[in-house]
């Protein structure tokens, strides 16, 4: 064992997880659109919910991980997971399917490639985006924290330290 070992392996843990989910998923699409070979019409809506999968794997992790921690530091274990899983799944998951990677041709195998990126890439957008709307970002949450810290620069009260003492004086008055 090597000195830091653990931490590193603590480190990359969620990043082989998010990788073998959407490996898991890939897989798994694969493999029900073998057993729906028959099925054309079964087929298109089990690669529908395979992308739309996918794209919803790597959309909350990205709305948990950029929730803890700046996106600076979120954004590059993602992009590594969703790397090693759409190369494990693009080369790994046709056997499930009974079928090989490049049966159908290098641009098959390509296209199926973009496919995966793109959902990630519109899971990650969607997942960001949700977090910056309802201010669980990293950073909203560092401006709000600032905010309820730092007194306002006239002197006068702002609007959340109105609001308490409101509420103070409210209950002053119904005491009395």
């Amino acid at each position: 064992m090597f000195p830091g070992d653990n931490e590193v392996n603590e480190r990359f843990k969620p990043v082989a997880a998010v990788a073998g989910l959407l490996f898991a998923v890939y897989t798994l699409g694969w493999f029900v659109h073998w057993l729906a070979r028959h099925h054309p019409g079964v087929q298109d809506a089990v690669g529908i919910a395979e992308i739309a999968l996918i794209a919803a794997v790597v959309g909350v992790t990205m709305f948990r991980w950029s929730a803890r921690k700046p996106l600076v530091e979120a954004m590059p274990p993602l992009v590594v997971a969703v790397a090693i899983g759409c190369a494990i799944s693009v080369l790994l998951s046709p056997f499930a399917g009974g079928s090989y990677p490049f049966k159908a041709g290098a641009g098959d195998f390509f296209f199926k490639v973009w496919i995966f990126l793109g959902a990630s890439l519109a899971g990650m957008l969607l997942g960001y985006l949700v977090l910056v709307a309802l201010g669980r970002d990293h950073r909203s949450r560092a401006l709000d924290r600032m905010a309820r810290a730092r007194p306002t620069v006239t002197g006068r009260p702002n609007a959340r330290q109105r609001q308490k003492q409101g509420a103070k004086s409210r209950s002053d008055v119904a005491q009395h």
